[in-house]
């Protein structure tokens, strides 16, 4: 994830903001949940995008995708589902083993938990809600990464409030995939038709079943259907 300057952050989003229309999501007769994304021409179109949410989420991924809906709402989020959505995304909610620390052969570029937040990220973060600081002991570069290697609940706060700098509330599509490639990369590609961006907002509109912490998800195959425009 690459950052930029608060100014030119601001300028892009600026530029941006009003590209795209989101629509409410929609179900089909046989109930599969379907986004569809419209320009502000009217058009639409795009292929199918389908994820499935495993039928096995643990007690613990349950607890910190219902914590990430909950600081999501708290933080101001329009859509807080797309904050599970990213969690889900980049470490499925921390199943397996790799996602502690990622990119681990490279130390100035490695991603740490959840959010799969990169230091230089966080600290950015921080200097934007200072109030964050709250949450650890020191002030310091070590502390913080290593808050966000161990404490899944305060990588959430973090992943948060940065797909809020993102734009996420203005315009999700284009935040989504600049929390995946970087605001000046999400300009390069066209939002609606990426890979990342479809997959969290798939896992997004499933999630929203989520059943209560403690309790596992009962259903075999849970499926999501996401339709994309072409812009």
């Amino acid at each position: 994830m690459k950052l930029l300057s608060a100014s030119l952050l601001a300028l892009i989003a600026a530029l941006t903001i009003g590209s795209y229309k989101l629509l409410k999501p929609q179900l089909d007769v046989q109930g599969t949940s379907v986004i569809v994304v419209k320009t502000v021409d009217g058009k639409q179109g795009g292929k199918p995008y389908t994820v499935v949410v495993p039928k096995d989420l643990s007690s613990r991924q349950l607890e910190l995708l219902n914590f990430a809906y909950d600081i999501a709402v708290k933080d101001g989020h329009k859509y807080p589902e797309y904050v599970q959505g990213i969690i889900m995304t980049e470490s499925n909610a921390g199943r397996g083993i790799e996602w502690r620390v990622a990119n681990a052969s490279q130390p100035s570029n490695m991603y740490f938990g959840l959010g799969q937040i990169k230091l230089m990220t966080a600290k950015v973060v921080m200097a934007k809600f200072p109030e964050l600081w709250r949450f650890l002991n020191t002030k310091t570069d070590q502390e913080l990464q290593a808050r966000l290697i161990v404490d899944d609940e305060f990588n959430i706060r973090v992943t948060s409030k940065y797909a809020l700098m993102m734009g996420v509330n203005e315009n999700p599509n284009f935040a989504i995939t600049a929390y995946n490639q970087g605001p000046s990369g999400a300009q390069n590609v066209d939002p609606s038709t990426w890979d990342y961006t479809k997959k969290v907002k798939a896992q997004a509109q499933k999630l929203k079943a989520l059943p209560p912490p403690g309790l596992k998800s009962s259903n075999s195959k849970q499926e999501t259907t996401f339709i994309a425009n072409n812009l």
